[in-house]
């Protein structure tokens, strides 16, 4: 009877059905869940980015919260995923994530961003935010993870602002940074780094260097009443004495300086005018001296020169080396070693030996000073394209072109999550578009050599 009454009413009788019945997709929905725990299960990264990306297109916040759940445990898991595996997967996940286009999966990205346990995840959910800044909030989400209890996960934070000239957020990172850079404050590499992090994200909003939190609180605060000449940039200040190569400050605790060794290193370098010899010198006197500035404008010369000088300087505490490369990579040692007396010696005539020939293989070069784990910064100095093969007259190598796409890509993969700074400094000739993006990406600064 009651059969009978239902089969009367045909509109119940679909609705039971579509209650009764899997909404469409679920099927592959569960079977991608079961992927994923089984990617996870067996540390297979591309299988798990796979199931991964089609759980986020049901743009649910559960999809959102299952994907970031297992990716926390998969990023955290032992043993660490290598570096690059590690980029690539969190790339495309981020990638991912920031497409979700539902109310409800967006505000669960915020919130895993926020409060999810895994600092992968945080930072997962913060680059994803880049992909939609309007929607997400950028500026506001950066300076939130500022305050994360993770260095890697703060200095995704500062990349996002450094180049946000406003002053809130100048206010929110020196904030920030006067809690890192107190005596008391972190330890650990980890955080040493971060705070050299911080003081190239308050020199690129500010176009000035200063050594600490409380002398970039100092600056801003004496110009506060004036913001808009707060971000522009003040005259030299030739009254603060900074160790330096070729003008460029030398910061950090654990350097590794990477100097182009090759055959066009031997070039010369035009001689200002100023230090032209006066004419009432005699003329073997002239021929003398023009003979010695054309040997002390030799470029090979002049960065040994600063580089000697920079060793010389260096204040014990810090750690370094000297990476020499040209046709082959001729490190002064493996790793970087505490400065000492013995060492800067050893250090001085390891450079005073360097001749320049052969070729720029700049990308082995980088790949060396990488390979200490504890190095925070790396100073370039070079004066042509990398290239294995070389070239004739003044057209870039033909490989060329390929080495620095491929050198970009690397430091990227290796570099993301360590927050490594890379200065970098041309002598005439040198690829400058190349230089400049490998430092503005990697939290330098590029600057010519004149």
């Amino acid at each position: 009877m009651i059969l009978n009454s239902i089969l009367q009413r045909p509109l119940l009788v679909l609705a039971l059905f579509l209650l009764a019945a899997p909404p469409a997709g679920a099927q592959d929905y569960k079977a991608a869940l079961n992927e994923l725990a089984k990617a996870e299960r067996v540390r297979d990264p591309d299988a798990f980015a796979s199931a991964a990306r089609f759980l986020l297109k049901d743009d649910s916040a559960r999809a959102v919260r299952e994907v970031c759940d297992a990716y926390g445990r998969f990023a955290s898991a032992k043993p660490p995923l290598e570096g690059v595996v590690h980029y690539h997967l969190h790339s495309e996940l981020a990638r991912a994530l920031g497409e979700i286009g539902s109310g409800p999966g967006q505000e669960e990205v915020a919130r895993q961003r926020e409060k999810a346990s895994a600092w992968e995840v945080r930072c997962l959910c913060l680059d994803a935010a880049s992909f939609k800044p309007a929607v997400f909030g950028m500026q506001g989400a950066a300076i939130s993870r500022l305050q994360d209890k993770t260095p890697a996960v703060v200095r995704r934070a500062l990349e996002y602002l450094r180049h946000d000239r406003q002053l809130v957020v100048v206010d929110a990172v020196i904030a920030r940074f006067l809690e890192v850079d107190l005596p008391k404050g972190p330890k650990g590499d980890d955080w040493n780094r971060l705070r050299l992090s911080f003081r190239s994200a308050l020199s690129s909003l500010l176009k000035v260097s200063r050594a600490a939190a409380v002398d970039y609180r100092n600056y801003v605060d004496a110009r506060r009443s004036m913001p808009a000449d707060l971000f522009e940039k003040p005259p030299p200040e030739a009254s603060l004495t900074r160790l330096s190569i070729f003008g460029m400050e030398v910061s950090g605790n654990n350097l590794a300086f990477v100097l182009d060794i090759s055959g066009s290193m031997m070039s010369t370098d035009p001689i200002p005018l100023a230090a032209l010899p006066g004419k009432t010198e005699t003329r073997p006197k002239t021929q003398a001296r023009e003979a010695q500035m054309i040997e002390d404008r030799r470029r090979i010369n002049r960065a040994k020169k600063e580089l000697i000088k920079v060793v010389q300087t260096l204040p014990e505490g810090k750690k370094f080396s000297i990476i020499a490369y040209s046709s082959d990579v001729v490190p002064w040692k493996k790793l970087l070693v505490p400065v000492s007396p013995a060492n800067r010696k050893e250090a001085v005539e390891y450079i005073q030996g360097l001749k320049a020939e052969g070729l720029t293989v700049t990308d082995d070069a980088l790949e060396a000073a990488f390979t200490d784990l504890t190095v925070d910064t790396i100073y370039l100095i070079t004066d042509g394209a990398p290239t294995h093969v070389g070239v004739r007259g003044p057209e870039m190598p033909p490989d060329a072109e390929d080495i620095i796409r491929r050198i970009h890509k690397r430091v990227r993969e290796i570099n993301y999550f360590r927050g490594v700074r890379i200065f970098t400094l041309g002598f005439p000739e040198a690829e400058e578009d190349f230089l400049k993006k490998l430092a503005a990406e990697n939290a330098g600064e590029y600057m010519p050599i004149r």
